[in-house]
């Protein structure tokens, strides 16, 4: 394009018909104000199409450089975009300089003002949700002195906004995906799987669920993914009045259940007093019948109930929400049939004619940039306002620091993560850890360190009495004591590697949960607990098997060890050990997921499957994406199918991630605990039953063992009376009471417990923690101390060689202050 020449004359607005001439100082200069209309300052150009405000002198003064007439010229900064000049005729030829955004009531700029780094509305709102920018940059031709990106939208839209044009052609700009999900890459966003949309369409994950429907109902599937149905916010209206909650009529027989009973009050905001208003709005509402006054938890209420319950003051913790009066040049652009009054006879104000019933209200709520909204859109987890005005003086909601999103606040430290950024779950009012207080740290490291270091100590004994094979009877008893003490040190060294991961990671385990317990580390920590804890009741099973069997047979002299009774003995021994490992392993199999998986996660930035629900969450997000299934009983691997169509398969496809049997909880243990209707119930009860059964036939053969040793110690005691011999069976009986005892406190409450949860009578679901730290570990403490003599006679020596020392003390002090006295006197 060639240069426009200075044009020397204008046609005059002022003078019709009239040419005026243009100098240097004159063009692109101040805009003339004519006067006052409505209290607005009105503005007119000195030529007509404001000619003078084009072919800039002064460079300062350019905003845009466009072609004007087929020439290249310039146009004034002040003329784009004035919010008093948004009807003035396009000065560019192809109308770029009157691109103009309203954004808010009080803010209307340039599109290319738009996300340019600058926040140019007072209230920010240009700035406030720049999503979808381009990874490339370019100079936008307004305020073009620096390179940035530009919005997608822009991109072939028409209409040049970069210098060069080069928005307008697709292949300059780099892109993800391919054929029907090809697209511009985004700033800050590496190219990945999008959502389809049904029938047609996309949507990129991080915009996925943000309120907006993009390309047709994915807000549907998002709020069934996140479990929001139709939340109470409008009551039920009649002529001049409002009924909320069971005083909805032909509800109210439920009030006996409550002890309440329905009043009607008279709503009004204080001081707010409008002529012409058809009478206050009458609320009927449930108050206590005895506490008239008292307030109660709007944490469940939203919309107009919240407004009229909150200005009522009737919620806990809560002022009236409507603190912004509303005026009579409030809500521009809105309610064009307002009918002006007064308000306390002093302040002009309006009235909106109801439309149902043909009365005047003020019923309005006043946002801070000036835009209002019914009062059902209030207090309703959604910024309609769009400064978030309407929502963040509520108390019925909590809102994620990430993504800004509003959930009810009975949803804040429920253990089910809502929020994309886990701050539901993961802040000061409940930041998780793998193991959650501190005494339970304490008390498990001890009881950790103290079960490895004494069954490491007692696992020379039976090693060296495996060698010597003395006897069948000798080599059984040594074995399982082997297997028992083997069993409890995998235990110890569960605890004290689940307290050294959960020091590691600390508080910071929080963000990273749904990592930790789909980790392979997790299953096999868990692996290990089970498999030492049953290869120890099972080995001390058959322990007091063969010691009741030797008792009650009264075997006085021991058979010598034999090939046969090896080979049994071996083979009973590699038999608990099978055992013990399928039970362990069994809910790890592939073939086996669809009783012992969890849930799946999809990954942090899938937005749709937040946390890792589980097969039902999963199949109702399904049906609201797919629509009714033929089945509701769908397996995993049809479940992954299913949501693999759902997003593109452009890269490496969207993960599934298995919560497996021992990710139930933080510490990675076994799933005691667990309700009748879970598929997983079968499997755990069995192993409830053959622990029980386990724990009964110990404690049965222990008793056993005592009566007949008991019964058989006077034939002993006749021929020969040993005074060590009454010592042993007073230590051997001990021992027993001490086993028994010990068995009932760390199982019988347990298992009780349990019943309990299984019936929903009680949720122990927290008490996972508690358990793994203080009762599971507690027999294998126990055991090596009353099963293996090693241990005991170190103790014994320890405390022996104690009290010889303490004798000797006073001995040697009384040796010293006699040879003291026998020194010469002086």
């Amino acid at each position: 394009l060639k240069l426009m020449d200075t044009l020397p004359h204008c046609k005059s607005t002022s003078y019709r018909g009239l040419t005026i001439p243009l100098f240097n100082f004159t063009r692109c200069g101040p805009i003339g104000a004519i006067g006052w209309l409505h209290q607005e300052v009105v503005y007119s150009p000195m030529c007509e199409g404001y000619k003078e405000q084009t072919n800039c002198s002064d460079e300062a003064r350019v905003g845009m450089r466009c072609a004007i007439d087929g020439y290249e010229s310039t146009v004034a900064r002040q003329v784009i975009c004035h919010p008093k000049l948004a009807d003035r005729p396009a000065l560019c030829d192809d109308g770029v300089d009157v691109s103009c955004l309203k954004l808010s009531v009080s803010c209307f700029i340039h599109k290319h003002q738009f996300c340019d780094g600058i926040a140019d509305c007072s209230d920010g709102v240009d700035e406030g949700s720049c999503h979808g920018i381009t990874e490339k940059v370019c100079q936008r031709r307004f305020t073009n002195s620096v390179s940035m990106g530009i919005p997608i939208a822009w991109i072939e839209d028409g209409e040049a906004d970069c210098l060069g044009d080069i928005d307008e052609s697709l292949d300059k700009w780099p892109t993800c995906g391919f054929q029907g999900t090809r697209r511009i890459s985004q700033k800050n966003l590496a190219c990945a799987e999008v959502y389809l949309c049904r029938p047609s369409g996309f949507v990129e994950l991080v915009q996925l669920c943000d309120g907006l429907d993009t390309c047709g109902k994915e807000n549907k599937v998002c709020k069934e993914s996140r479990k929001l149905k139709n939340i109470f916010e409008t009551p039920i209206t009649q002529i001049h009045a409002e009924r909320i909650f069971h005083c909805f009529q032909g509800l109210e027989s439920l009030l006996h259940l409550t002890n309440t009973r329905c009043l009607a009050v008279n709503f009004s905001i204080s001081d707010n007093n409008v002529l012409g208003r058809n009478q206050y709005r009458q609320l009927v509402v449930p108050l206590s019948q005895d506490k008239l006054t008292t307030s109660i938890n709007c944490g469940h209420v939203f919309g107009a109930v919240y407004v009229y319950l909150s200005c009522l003051y009737k919620c806990k913790n809560s002022s009236c929400i409507l603190e912004n009066t509303v005026k009579f040049d409030s809500c521009k652009g809105q309610y064009k049939e307002r009918v002006f009054s007064l308000n306390n006879f002093k302040e002009l104000t309006f009235l909106i004619k109801h439309k149902r019933y043909e009365t005047y209200q003020n019923d309005v709520f006043l946002c801070k940039n000036s835009f209002c909204v019914d009062y059902d859109k209030v207090c309703n987890l959604i910024d309609d306002c769009g400064d978030a005005s309407d929502e963040v003086n509520c108390t019925n909601h909590f809102q994620c620091e990430e993504s800004k999103d509003f959930i009810p606040i009975t949803k804040l430290c429920d253990s089910k993560i809502d929020c994309v950024d886990l701050t539901d779950e993961c802040n000061a009012y409940c930041n998780r850890k793998i193991v959650q207080s501190s005494w339970e740290n304490v008390i498990g490291w001890f009881l950790g360190v103290m079960a490895v270091l004494s069954n490491l100590a007692s696992m020379p004994t039976p090693i060296k009495a495996i060698k010597r094979k003395r006897s069948n009877e000798s080599l059984a008893n040594n074995i399982m004591l082997f297997l028992i003490i083997t069993g409890d040190l995998l235990v110890g060294t569960y605890m004290v590697i689940i307290l050294a991961y959960s020091t590691y990671h600390g508080p910071r385990y929080c963000k990273i949960q749904l990592e930790w317990l789909t980790s392979i580390s997790c299953s096999a920590i868990g692996v290990i607990n089970i498999f030492g804890t049953l290869l120890s009741v099972f080995a001390m099973t058959s322990l007091s098997l063969f010691r009741m069997s030797s008792v009650t047979r009264n075997i006085s002299i021991p058979r010598p060890v034999s090939r046969k009774g090896t080979l049994k003995i071996l083979l009973i021994s590699f038999l608990l050990v099978g055992i013990a490992i399928a039970i362990a392993c069994i809910p790890l199999i592939g073939y086996f997921e669809d009783y012992f998986v969890n849930g799946l996660y999809h990954g942090s930035e899938n937005r749709l499957f937040l946390g890792a629900p589980n097969k039902t969450d999963h199949i109702n997000i399904l049906e609201a994406y797919y629509g009714r299934l033929r089945t509701d009983s769908l397996r995993w691997d049809q479940i992954r199918q299913l949501i693999n169509d759902m997003f593109s398969k452009d890269y490496t496809g969207v993960p599934h991630e298995k919560i497996e049997f021992y990710g139930n909880d933080a510490v990675c243990i076994f799933k005691y605990m667990v309700t009748f209707d879970d598929p997983q119930h079968n499997f755990v009860w069995a192993v409830h039953t053959l622990l029980t059964v386990c724990f009964l036939v110990i404690t049965i053969a222990y008793i056993k063992i005592e009566r007949t040793s008991t019964e058989s110690a006077p034939t002993v005691a006749d021929k020969e009376t040993n005074k060590v011999l009454r010592n042993r069976r007073r230590t051997t009986q001990k021992k027993v009471t001490i086993l028994i005892i010990t068995d009932f406190i760390s199982w019988i409450p347990f298992i009780t417990i349990c019943i309990l949860h299984s019936a929903k009578l009680l949720d122990a679901s927290s008490w996972y923690s508690t358990f793994s730290m203080v009762l599971n570990p507690l027999n294998s403490i126990i055991n090596p101390l009353i099963l293996s003599t090693s241990i005991v006679q170190k103790l014994e020596k320890a405390k022996e060689l104690i009290r010889n020392r303490l004798q000797r003390a006073p001995q040697g002090i009384a040796d010293q202050n006699k040879d003291t006295q026998m020194l010469p006197k002086g």
